[in-house]
């Protein structure tokens, strides 16, 4: 990600895979978790090739240097629970998902057990609110999260989970600018980006998000979209904006799959 903001403790309710290759885990891409035992990414996360395969999700994380994550408050230190590992069961690739075009890049991992939710592992809401769900969200700012490049020059991605404030993009004037081969950008779709500050290779998979204050006075966190594709090689050009899924078109897959599958 294209940002020089680190996240806090407190934003990481996020995870990130982890796949294997030739008994070699590494890290693969973000995702949400949704419910105690379902996460939310990008379909092409799970078409890695055959000397891949995802073996487990990891929770909790923030500093992929440090066994426990803390931060100092005054004279004193706060750290995080250790960051949960969980097997997973199998997943579910959207039945119209298309490699080429990247259209329908969404995908529903089953976990081989259920997230015990703490302080610092919670589910993201899915934006069933009349407020959210079908809107035209052009120019609406967003937050975007992840552990992918800072420099689309550098080799790996950033050790500590980033975030970056974006704002979307009007359909018309992104389907202007997109490489021909992904156009149409449709209206199951989105494209988002901020001021020198994007998604990055590394962070598909993760997060677009709404953060609200409820009627009740709680903050909450609503999933819009997830990191599908950049425009460019290049990140944090700011008239290539990458494009991501748009959560609240596949809803009704969503609770599909969970329902049918707890």
């Amino acid at each position: 990600m294209t940002s020089l903001d680190r996240s806090p403790l407190a934003l990481h309710l996020y995870l990130f895979f982890l796949e294997t290759q030739l008994d070699f885990i590494e890290y693969l891409c973000g995702g949400t978790l949704i419910t105690e035992t379902f996460v939310l990414t990008a379909a092409h996360c799970l078409g890695v090739g055959p000397n891949h395969q995802l073996v487990q999700v990891r929770f909790g994380e923030h500093d992929l240097n440090t066994e426990l994550d803390c931060i100092r408050v005054q004279s004193t230190y706060i750290c995080s629970d250790e960051p949960v590992d969980v097997p997973v069961l199998t997943y579910f690739i959207h039945g119209q998902y298309d490699t080429h075009t990247l259209k329908n890049d969404i995908a529903l991992v089953k976990l081989a057990k259920s997230v015990t939710f703490t302080d610092y592992i919670q589910p993201i809401c899915l934006p069933f609110e009349r407020n959210l769900e079908h809107k035209d969200l052009t120019g609406q700012k967003l937050t975007i999260s992840g552990w992918g490049k800072t420099d689309s020059r550098k080799l790996g991605g950033s050790p500590v989970l980033q975030f970056a404030s974006v704002y979307v993009w009007d359909h018309k004037q992104c389907n202007q600018v997109v490489p021909p081969e992904v156009q149409p950008i449709i209206y199951s779709q989105l494209c988002a980006n901020g001021k020198k500050q994007d998604a990055c290779k590394g962070d598909s998979g993760g997060p677009l998000v709404n953060s609200t204050i409820d009627l009740d006075g709680e903050l909450r966190n609503y999933q819009i979209g997830i990191v599908s594709f950049a425009s460019t090689v290049t990140c944090g050009i700011e008239d290539l904006p990458p494009i991501y899924t748009r959560v609240d078109r596949y809803l009704k897959w969503i609770l599909n799959i969970v329902e049918n599958n707890q």
